[in-house]
């Protein structure tokens, strides 16, 4: 699939990464220059996620690879990096009003960005 596609629907395992990710951004007080950095590197995505792949073994030692596979997934659309932008959005947000970081019960389900299709799975 060309990275320009729309990306399907992401997946719970994928869901689960992203939520993981940016509850850690948001815990570290990261929000912004995670944005600029994930927004920096928007033009390299599918390159990036292909890395992914290939750093897999080396990471498996300590990260779970099962989500680290699941994120690469994620990113080799170009799509994907705005759904982990706003759901990094979404959790500064939430802490803002609330100053506790959300359970992923708190959050709504994450979806594939408007305009978007999503590719039936």
């Amino acid at each position: 699939m060309p990275p320009d596609a729309p990306p399907p629907k992401p997946t719970a395992a994928q869901a689960a990464a992203v939520d993981r990710i940016a509850r850690f951004v948001v815990r570290m007080g990261l929000t912004v220059p995670a944005i600029l950095a994930i927004e920096g590197m928007r033009p390299l995505s599918f390159v990036g996620s292909q890395l992914m792949v290939v750093l897999t073994p080396s990471i498996a030692v300590f990260l779970n690879p099962d989500e680290w596979q699941a994120l690469a997934g994620l990113l080799e659309h170009r799509a994907g990096l705005e759904v982990l932008l706003r759901r990094i959005e979404a959790v500064d947000a939430w802490f803002q009003a609330h100053e506790a970081l959300p359970s992923a019960q708190e959050l709504p389900p994450l979806a594939s960005p408007p305009g978007d299709d999503p590719a039936p799975l």
